[in-house]
């Protein structure tokens, strides 16, 4: 295989992946078994890795300012240190090893010709990837992810839906007129449990990135105006989540001794007020902010604006399609170059957050601080309805293309994690069974048109008919801006941002 080479660099590297089927037997080893050594750590390295403990995805530490400098460089390793053999490629890898292309396709004509002499560990990801640089032979030096204990197939998958979903769009003359677009990137999976992932760019920022700058401005200005330091600026959105939720919960119980309910049966009352409180409290103009900043004149703000919400209605409508879950924070990046958005991390596919403890009932992310950067005629008016709108009409024109393909892409060659909530460790399972083969027709109704969402919508009445696009899109709207169904949405989510 053209791959081996770059199978060796990650074991190299110490990203191990074993190559034996995910489906496993009964004595299949857990998921913190499974989970390898991702760096042989450095004295240099070893003190932060061991301090990272939250799931936040590529994003920076939330201590004061003057920390960060001094947290980069202690995730930032030299080649050397990590694995001096790769150090000379030539002679450590031996035979050429094709590029990781853009969108995942290996570029037959470029081959790695060596490695950058620095790595950095994001080491607040649970699986705490390498960002690193590969020299290709027509001298372009390209940035990837070098991920381990994922399968990253999967997001390979949902990739190359998303690609032939463009070319649906570019096919289209009102969306390509309209220049709808879905940002994608590229995977390359290596193996079971590791592979290559195309670097968004070096200007594309978590939204949870935005929202820990936000809170060392306002630690500054509390400093400055010798006040003190609000909750909301120094704790992370979940922790604040719980210090809202405790006083709740004692007025809830009966005694002081009494044990909270499980959260899944927590009262809609209480998480009702939750919700407003820490919606009165959080910034809402993070997008609208960063996009004025980032404008270079009034009109570069205008085109700014209409980039944001024509990027955000197209992939709602691909994510609706294919119940793309789990858009917490570090999941959607802000790519500050184009002002589009960029969906990563697809594990969570086909409505499979519907079925977690704590049901993800929205069809898309739709929260305060997109509602806010839409301007003045917010969510239910405007560019981005339109482009939701096109986007949908669009998907049902090409419902049997998009819907071959996604055939294709998961009957052809199954996955055994997929139907089974993320779960490869129970025997059998897999597409033969009756929830991925209703997974996959809900995908193709919903593209059609011709299906709702798998819970409750019986509360905002009836479903438009498949072909009144725009009507299908502000029932969607109303959906995912519900603030009764986000305030039920699980705390990771930070649905009030």
């Amino acid at each position: 295989s053209r791959l081996s080479p770059l199978r060796a660099v990650a074991k190299s590297l110490g990203i191990r992946s074993s190559t034996r089927h995910a489906a496993a037997t009964d004595d299949a080893p857990s998921t913190a078994q499974q989970q390898p050594t991702i760096l042989r750590r450095t004295p240099s390295a070893a003190k932060s890795l061991d301090d990272a403990t939250t799931d936040q995805t590529a994003s920076a530490p939330s201590d004061e300012d003057a920390d960060n400098r001094a947290y980069f460089e202690r995730n930032r390793v030299t080649l050397a240190d990590v694995s001096p053999s790769l150090v000379d490629w030539e002679s450590s890898v031996g035979i050429a090893a094709p590029m990781p292309a853009s969108r995942g396709v290996c570029d037959a004509t470029t081959t790695v010709v060596g490695m950058a002499p620095e790595l950095t560990i994001l080491a607040h990801a649970k699986t705490r990837p390498r960002k690193l640089q590969l020299l290709g032979s027509d001298g372009v030096t390209r940035t990837f992810l070098l991920k381990g204990s994922e399968d990253l197939r999967l997001d390979e998958r949902v990739s190359h839906f998303f690609e032939v979903a463009q070319t649906a769009l570019d096919g289209d003359r009102e969306a390509r007129r309209r220049g709808l677009a879905v940002r994608r990137y590229g995977v390359v999976p290596l193996g079971w449990k590791v592979g290559v992932l195309e670097w968004a760019g070096d200007r594309a920022e978590p939204l949870y990135q935005l929202f820990q700058a936000w809170q060392s401005r306002r630690r500054e200005l509390a400093r400055y105006e010798g006040a003190s330091i609000p909750p909301v600026a120094s704790a992370r959105p979940n922790e604040r989540f719980f210090q809202v939720v405790a006083p709740l919960m004692q007025r809830h119980l009966k005694s002081a001794s009494a044990q909270p309910p499980p959260r899944h049966e927590w009262p809609a009352e209480m998480l009702d007020a939750a919700y407003r409180t820490l919606a009165s409290e959080a910034p809402h103009s993070l997008l609208e902010h960063a996009v004025a900043e980032d404008a270079s004149s009034a009109a570069d703000w205008c085109l700014r604006a209409s980039t944001l919400a024509r990027s955000m209605g197209g992939s709602a409508a691909l994510s609706y399609a294919i119940g793309l879950g789990d858009r917490h924070l570090s999941n959607i990046l802000y790519d500050r170059r184009t002002s589009e958005l960029v969906q990563i991390d697809y594990n969570v596919c086909f409505d499979k957050g519907w079925g977690l403890a704590v049901p993800e009932t929205v069809p898309f992310r739709l929260t305060p601080v997109f509602v806010r950067a839409l301007g003045p005629l917010g969510a239910s008016n405007g560019t981005f309805r339109a482009a939701l709108a096109h986007a949908l009409r669009t998907s049902r024109a090409r419902a049997g293309l998009l819907g071959d393909t996604l055939r294709g892409c998961f009957e052809s060659d199954p996955l055994p994690s997929f139907g089974r909530n993320g779960d490869s460790s129970s025997a059998g399972g897999g597409y033969s069974s009756p929830d991925a083969s209703t997974m996959l027709s809900r995908a193709a109704a919903k593209l059609a048109g011709l299906a709702p969402p798998p819970w409750d919508c019986k509360s905002h009445g009836e479903i438009p008919r498949a072909d009144d696009d725009f009507a299908r899109a502000s029932w969607l709207i109303s959906l995912a801006t519900d603030e009764r169904r986000l305030a039920a949405m699980f705390e990771g989510w930070s649905a009030w941002v």
